[in-house]
């Protein structure tokens, strides 16, 4: 059976714009690398405007196994406003960060 969450879900359609980024940098013989996404949504009669930035800010350590391994360590970054279309529900957080890339 298909669910149409659309019909369900009682909020008017929105527009989204998602820009993402990385930067990958040296500091002497380390490796870092600083990604993110930005989210933003208009408002509608159902639901507010929406905005959600998250940043990582990382460091491969995994280097220091083998030149291939990519095991990074640092932070995230989370930043939302309006979580979920709720005017003033909004969230700010840092959280500590181990990420493997394969």
């Amino acid at each position: 059976m298909a669910i149409d969450n659309d019909s369900k879900s009682g909020k008017d359609d929105d527009y989204q714009m998602t820009i993402t980024y990385a930067v990958p940098f040296k500091l002497g013989n380390e490796d870092f690398l600083v990604d993110a996404f930005f989210d933003w949504s208009t408002a509608e009669d159902t639901h507010a405007s929406e905005l959600n930035w998250t940043s990582q800010y990382k460091w491969n350590v995994g280097k220091h196994i083998s030149p291939q391994t990519k095991l990074y360590v640092g932070v995230e970054h989370s930043v939302w406003k309006n979580k979920y279309g709720i005017k003033d529900v909004d969230q700010n957080d840092v959280s500590a960060l181990v990420k493997y890339h394969f």
